[in-house]
């Protein structure tokens, strides 16, 4: 059914479900002993760290060419200000009404961003997916 590249990307993505759903409990737990800016700064600094440990390991690191960087640094302001929303909603409203209009809109809004950016077209199937 998959090739094993597939079987790879299913796992991948059951896996960064599982850790993802898991965030909106985190976020709590830890907004009850620090703050929003403090989370934010630890989470962007380990993932950094993360990451930065990842690409001297696997030796993929590669040359940003100067046209991208307006495109790159606009995505990470966009990924901060995401976050900072993401807990202070988490933070304030009920976990499960949080959780699911944050993934709601994720569907809904790349469903419409397919379509503008990829043309990618709005199928019967996609739209009983939702």
């Amino acid at each position: 059914m998959f090739t094993l590249l597939g079987q790879r990307g299913v796992m991948a993505l059951l896996m960064a479900a599982l850790l993802f759903s898991t965030s909106g409990l985190f976020t709590r737990l830890l907004g009850e002993q620090m703050g929003t800016f403090l989370q934010l700064t630890l989470r962007l600094i380990f993932t950094s760290l993360f990451f930065l440990l990842f690409i001297v390991i696997t030796k993929s690191f590669q040359t940003i060419q100067r046209k991208d960087l307006p495109l790159l640094l606009f995505r990470g302001l966009l990924i901060i200000a995401d976050f900072y929303c993401f807990v202070l909603a988490v933070s304030g409203l009920p976990l499960g009404l949080t959780l699911f209009i944050f993934y709601a809109s994720t569907t809904v809004v790349n469903f419409v961003f397919g379509k503008l950016f990829f043309g990618e077209h709005i199928t019967k199937k996609k739209l009983i997916s939702l």
